[in-house]
């Protein structure tokens, strides 16, 4: 659901969302972390994502790590 909101957004509006991925099996199960609204400190070894209209991208030590677009990441999730 999250991820079709930000697909039908007319256009990039600079909103994104963290996520985490809690199930360490498949690294496509990635949890909303609505109380993340403010900016972390980066801990070391802490992977995240975002996800805005564009894509996804992976984060590692708060530094971005890898981005896929949001189409090529629903492309290999599936």
């Amino acid at each position: 659901m999250m991820i079709s909101l930000f697909q039908n957004q007319p256009e990039d509006n600079g909103y994104f969302v963290y996520l985490i991925n809690e199930n360490s099996k498949n690294p496509y199960d990635l949890t909303p972390k609505l109380d993340w609204m403010k900016p972390r400190k980066p801990q070391p070894g802490l992977i995240y994502h975002t996800l805005t209209r564009k894509g996804i991208t992976t984060f590692h030590d708060g530094e971005p790590f890898e981005y896929q677009s949001l189409s090529d990441w629903l492309l290999s999730r599936d």
